[in-house]
């Protein structure tokens, strides 16, 4: 199913601009504005795959017509892209606890301005992503599907985009989206220089 790929692609890029706004808009979460949506976006494609599969063969569906233990091959990727997302999160706490500063210092830039555009640009790009995703699901779901569904569909949409513009509202104090410090074992193998 090849035509299902780019689908499949779409919809990671919903799930992470969804996360990005669902994370902006509560303030315990903000940290994770960076770290949450990059963990979605290379997690949730085969992690949702091996799961719709997993299902479909429990309820005796054969949704790939092969006798090979596709499902398990699937997990096993699965839990690979979970591991990799979680490196993934990490590097970004990385880059912007001890990166980007260093990177700014040296160009002669304000504190967390480096922050400041990656968020811009995330949340931009969650907001564009949320009006043109979102409203043609709602549109595709009344056509062929029941309307309340359509209608849900609009409100999420919707209700994402709003948190988005406060996101980028909010950008004037960008350290809240600052992510948080890498875990403690991680920082003392880097600094301390012992392993």
């Amino acid at each position: 199913m090849p035509f299902a790929l780019p689908l499949l692609f779409l919809f990671d890029l919903l799930a992470a601009a969804l996360t990005f706004s669902t994370v902006s808009s509560v303030p315990m979460w903000r940290r994770s504005a960076i770290t949450a949506p990059v963990r979605v976006f290379i997690a949730a494609p085969m992690t949702s795959l091996a799961l719709i599969v997993i299902v479909a063969q429990l309820r005796g569906q054969d949704l790939l017509g092969s006798d090979y233990p596709v499902a398990w091959v699937l997990f096993l990727l699965a839990a690979v892209s979970v591991a990799a997302a979680y490196i993934a999160g990490l590097a970004c706490r990385f880059a912007f606890r001890t990166v980007t500063p260093r990177v700014e210092e040296w160009l002669g830039l304000r504190p967390f301005l480096i922050l400041q555009v990656a968020i811009f640009c995330g949340g931009t790009l969650s907001l564009l992503l949320l009006l043109l995703l979102a409203t043609s699901l709602a549109h595709l779901i009344w056509v062929s599907g029941p309307h309340w569904s359509a209608f849900a569909a609009g409100l999420v949409g919707g209700v994402g985009v709003l948190a988005c513009v406060l996101a980028l509202l909010r950008l004037r104090r960008p350290e809240q989206y600052l992510p948080r410090p890498l875990p403690k074992f991680i920082t003392e193998r880097i600094y301390s220089g012992t392993c």
